[in-house]
């Protein structure tokens, strides 16, 4: 036996853990995670999934994270990589030239703060095939 008892009652993970789960299943042991965004309809990482696209680039501006899916979220160089292929993909599709220009200027501040050697985000060539309906060319 373990010296600290049963260390499965002590332990905090995901109840979708295969191995743990597993384990804990034939021991008896419930596993409980309280901030699974699927069983919590007050989750504050709802607002991140749902939220419309300028609300989505205002909250990658003012949070540290940034909820992407539900219980999956990105820090610094994670959010500029998500600024610059899923946002500005969604803001093509969505034919929403003023959140792109959004997108670019953010992406330019938090990349001076996170990742100031890192690839920059071709704000210019952006609006250029957006003004002729190019597509965002990120396939």
């Amino acid at each position: 036996m373990h010296p600290e008892g049963n260390v499965l009652s002590k332990a905090r993970f995901l109840p979708t853990d295969p191995i743990l789960g597993t384990v804990a299943r034939r021991c008896g042991v419930q596993l409980k995670n309280n901030w699974n965004m699927r069983n919590n309809p007050t989750h504050p990482g709802w607002s991140h999934v749902r939220a419309s696209l300028p609300e989505k680039i205002e909250i990658a501006r003012s949070s540290y994270r940034l909820y992407v899916h539900p219980n999956v979220y990105v820090f610094e160089r994670g959010k500029l990589r998500h600024l610059e292929t899923v946002l500005v993909a969604e803001a093509f599709a969505l034919h929403d030239r003023e959140s792109l220009v959004a997108i670019c200027k953010l992406h330019a501040a938090l990349q001076v703060q996170f990742d100031p050697t890192g690839p920059q985000l071709d704000g210019l060539a952006l609006l250029m095939r957006f003004d002729l309906g190019l597509g965002a060319g990120l396939d």
